[in-house]
């Protein structure tokens, strides 16, 4: 990611904790450890701390509470379908090693079901199309 990448990436990721990790060889590279950044999840706490966290009270009014929405870190929401769907393309995409991974380690925001069980009994959310004018954007 060039700088212009990584700042787009981190607005549109904000309420995210940013983590550097070392990528693990998948058998597609050379073998040598590479670096990357991870989202992860966070607290509403530790977004909001005036000292460690990234949004200011102000900064929460204009993104949030504008809207309606008090609070980010929930556990009682369940994925929208359509970018579920996306990312479950762009995974297998990667490899069926990354889309095994994907669906057997990304867990809904109640933190206890896997995604694969999710889509298992939600067919409908693999059937979702994305509206026209984000289909080249949502589409894997």
């Amino acid at each position: 990611m060039d700088a212009t990448e990584l700042a787009a990436f981190v607005e549109r990721e904000h309420e995210f904790r940013f983590v550097a990790v070392e990528v693990a060889d998948d058998g597609m590279g050379d073998g040598a450890p590479r670096a990357g950044i991870l989202c992860a999840a966070w607290s509403d706490a530790g977004y909001r701390d005036p000292i460690a966290g990234r949004c200011t009270e102000a900064e929460f009014a204009r993104r949030y509470l504008a809207h309606g929405v008090d609070r980010i870190w929930r556990d009682d929401v369940l994925p929208c379908p359509v970018y579920a769907r996306h990312c479950v393309l762009a995974s297998r995409r990667l490899s069926a090693t990354a889309a095994a991974s994907f669906l057997d380690e990304t867990y809904l925001a109640d933190r206890t079901t896997p995604l694969r069980a999710y889509l298992e009994s939600n067919p409908h959310v693999m059937a979702s199309e994305p509206p026209p004018e984000l289909v080249g954007r949502y589409s894997g």
